[in-house]
């Protein structure tokens, strides 16, 4: 027996399946080469679509800073109107208690004198006199004096 003798013989049959089995692997891999070239395509589209998009992130990015700078300026410019118009308020409320305290001290010098001369006018034509009208006017200025002077007091040592 010679080596040839070993080898078994494949029949013609077994061949032709061989074909038929090379013929579906050789499509099997035509399709997976297809395959492989889409999804070639795909990946750049799809690198093309984020080389877009982080351009257009990087344009998201420069309106987002431009506009957290802007909001940070009117936010700057509002605290300022805001503390100025808090110190502009402080103001007019010393002036207004200022213009108070001097009405008042001018009410107490005009006024008390008046009250007091009026007093004194009463009890002149109750009693038939003119004494009681000096009395009463000068009784008047002293007091509006007096308390000018307290209120003046108490507006400078108070906060």
């Amino acid at each position: 027996m010679s080596m040839a003798d070993d080898v078994p013989r494949v029949p013609d049959d077994a061949a032709d399946l061989d074909d038929a089995r090379l013929a579906e692997i050789e499509e099997a891999a035509q399709r997976a080469a297809e395959r492989y070239l889409e999804i070639e395509e795909e990946i750049a589209q799809t690198r093309q679509q984020f080389e877009v998009g982080a351009a257009l992130n990087d344009e998201f990015n420069d309106r987002l800073e431009a506009i957290e700078r802007r909001a940070k300026g009117e936010k700057a410019r509002r605290d300022a109107q805001k503390s100025q118009a808090v110190k502009q308020g402080a103001q007019i409320a010393k002036d207004a208690k200022g213009l108070g305290a001097g009405l008042t001290i001018a009410y107490a010098i005009i006024g008390l004198p008046l009250a007091g001369a009026g007093i004194g006018w009463l009890l002149d034509r109750a009693g038939g006199g003119t004494l009681f009208v000096t009395v009463g006017t000068l009784l008047g200025a002293a007091l509006g004096i007096a308390m000018a002077l307290y209120l003046l007091n108490r507006e400078n040592s108070g906060p």
